[in-house]
């Protein structure tokens, strides 16, 4: 005769029993109980095919899961859209190259596709370097996201950090410019290119100054960097170095460069150091990125009010 399995009533143990039995003992907790009526009109068949269909969840259920843990396994296993910190060292190096090389190259390529069709010089570079953003963006979405919830979430405090740090990059870029134009008397050819283009072209080179040019280049001389470069100062260093390196390529670009020209590398690696410095602290590229902006806005908009009043 085959059995019916039901469960003891004090301790929950599944029990063994003839249909026909009118009680029973549990024989893990010594429990006597007499079965009711709805026990014993249980039928075998019903039985057998409740835990067949018991069964046939179960594995549904286990394949499911097997199924889930194998897509975010295939997932974590894409190096390329991870967060930074849990990429390879080599996947790392490898966005920086794209980032500080295509500087150069991206915006380039599309800057003489698109001028073909708008001939503003300034509407073309302005496109082009929001295309190359959307590239950057794409290298750090998950790193860039998560690090907005952190400067947002404490705003009051990381903007404190930065425009200390800021304050002190500020001095030292006012001091070397001053030392420069004692001995040199004049201004480096990214500056003068700068306010030529400002001066013909405001409103599209205000949105590039104040906007474009700040996401830009934190994006490739911060952000792409803090994977890469672990200690502290070493970073710091680096990245001014390269801020203030990549500002005076203009001259090497037009075949116009003069040793003099690495001068100007010292008052923009020190603004670069100190934004490099306050990403650190705040642990959010977010933060350079603003003061970025504002030291642009602030500056253009002083070149602005000297040139068109002095009319």
């Amino acid at each position: 005769m085959k059995l019916v399995e039901i469960k003891c009533k004090n301790c929950g143990a599944k029990l063994k029993i003839e249909p026909d039995n009118k009680n029973v003992t549990c024989k893990y907790c010594n429990t006597d109980f007499i079965l009711d009526d709805e026990v014993k009109k249980v039928k075998l068949t019903d039985m057998e095919q409740s835990g067949y269909d018991f069964e046939k969840g179960r594995i549904r259920a286990q394949k499911e899961e097997k199924s889930k843990v194998e897509e975010e396994s295939s997932k974590d296993n894409n190096k390329f859209f991870k967060y930074s910190k849990d990429r390879p060292m080599y996947v790392n190096i490898i966005y920086t190259l794209i980032a500080f090389i295509g500087m150069f190259i991206i915006p380039t390529v599309f800057y003489l596709i698109l001028n073909k069709y708008i001939k503003n010089e300034v509407v073309c570079n302005l496109i082009s370097d929001v295309i190359f953003i959307g590239i950057l963006y794409l290298m750090y979405f998950k790193d860039l996201n998560n690090e907005f919830k952190i400067y947002k979430g404490n705003f009051k405090e990381n903007f404190k950090i930065s425009f200390k740090y800021y304050i002190l990059g500020f001095m030292g870029m006012v001091f070397f410019n001053l030392l420069i134009a004692i001995f040199l008397g004049n201004i480096s050819s990214n500056e003068s290119q700068v306010r030529d283009m400002l001066y013909s072209s405001v409103i599209p080179t205000m949105i590039s100054i104040s906007i474009i040019a700040p996401i830009m280049e934190e994006l490739i001389f911060r952000k792409s960097l803090q994977p890469v470069i672990k200690n502290k100062w070493i970073y710091v260093v680096v990245c001014g170095l390269l801020f203030g390196g990549a500002h005076i390529m203009t001259n090497i670009l037009n075949n116009a460069f003069v040793l003099t020209d690495l001068f100007y590398i010292l008052p923009y690696a020190s603004l670069g150091g100190s934004f490099a410095l306050m990403d650190h602290e705040t642990k959010t590229t977010y933060s350079s990125i603003v003061i970025h902006a504002m030291h642009n806005t602030c500056t253009a908009l002083l070149l602005l009010i000297t040139y068109f009043g002095g009319k």
